[in-house]
């Protein structure tokens, strides 16, 4: 993958908060930088009576840049793209809620925002997932990084949480925009150079602690003044939680690919001895990554 950057002549600097256009009567409308807007979904009906009512926004924005902006739709959810004159990016670039898009996609989706931005310099990317904070920051700091505002994660994602007055905290969003500086600024390979990857299992570090259910149980029978109990075998336990592994695929079908089954013992127990637990995953499971791009 060949990476333009956008050069400062071309105003993709970081802007002051005085050339940031009039948030009066902006509504929803939220100016990360006078060319990228993030916005929640834009909905109609009883959910549409908040500030995200899809007629607001499409008022707003075509009195603001009438012709020249376009929407990135992130969610999985649709909306009319009539009412934007179908000026929406919507089904392709869809990232499931609290995830995070195969690599080859986040770069596509840069590349989309970035081709629309070249094009005029009048024009304005809106991007929305469902509240706009989550999936629109993961694109949009990617995005700043991406156009050479930003040389660094952690910079990009905190002027996009100051500007939109929430920041992304989902630990593998945050990972994937110090992707994006790996690759841009560090013209490193892309993390996964591998077709696939094997799921051997998972070591969890620090089980909580966890109260058994009120119901009466064999567990919560044994528990001692110390809040131990033993097992069939004799082995001390302490009252805990069992950790469940679903393995779903991450497109448009999300199919359950594999499950460990433990659905039902929600407050199992653990070996008091141990401050982890393992999770094997049988038969191991085939990742399938993106390819190298």
């Amino acid at each position: 993958l060949e990476v333009e950057k956008m050069s400062s002549e071309q105003g993709t600097e970081p802007p002051d908060d005085g050339k940031l256009p009039d948030s009066s009567g902006s509504g929803p409308l939220f100016y990360i930088t006078p060319r990228i807007i993030a916005i929640p979904l834009p909905s109609s009906g009883v959910e549409g009576s908040f500030n995200n009512n899809i007629d607001l926004i499409c008022d707003i924005l075509k009195e603001k840049h009438p012709g020249r902006f376009m929407v990135w739709n992130l969610a999985e959810r649709s909306y009319s793209t009539r009412k934007f004159d179908h000026r929406v990016h919507t089904g392709w670039c869809t990232i499931a809620e609290n995830h995070v898009p195969p690599l080859y996609l986040l770069f596509k989706i840069m590349q989309s925002l970035y081709a629309w931005l070249q094009l005029d310099p009048d024009n304005v990317v809106v991007i929305n997932g469902l509240a706009g904070v989550s999936r629109v920051g993961l694109i949009v700091s990617s995005l700043l990084i991406f156009c050479g505002m930003f040389k660094d994660a952690p910079a990009a994602l905190e002027y996009f949480a100051e500007k939109r007055g929430f920041c992304v905290n989902v630990p593998s969003q945050l990972r994937y925009v110090r992707y994006v500086e790996r690759v841009v600024v560090e013209e490193q390979e892309p993390v996964h150079s591998r077709d696939s990857l094997r799921l051997k299992g998972l070591h969890f570090k620090g089980i909580p602690n966890m109260v058994p259910p009120p119901q009466p149980s064999p567990a919560a029978a044994l528990l001692a003044a110390d809040g131990t109990s033993q097992d069939a075998s004799g082995a001390a336990v302490v009252a805990g939680c069992r950790p469940e592994v679903l393995v779903y695929r991450l497109d448009a079908t999300r199919d359950l690919v594999y499950g460990t089954g433990l659905t039902e013992i929600k407050y199992a127990s653990h070996p008091a001895a141990a401050d982890a637990a393992v999770c094997p995953v049988v038969p191991a499971v085939a990742l399938f990554v993106a390819p190298t791009f």
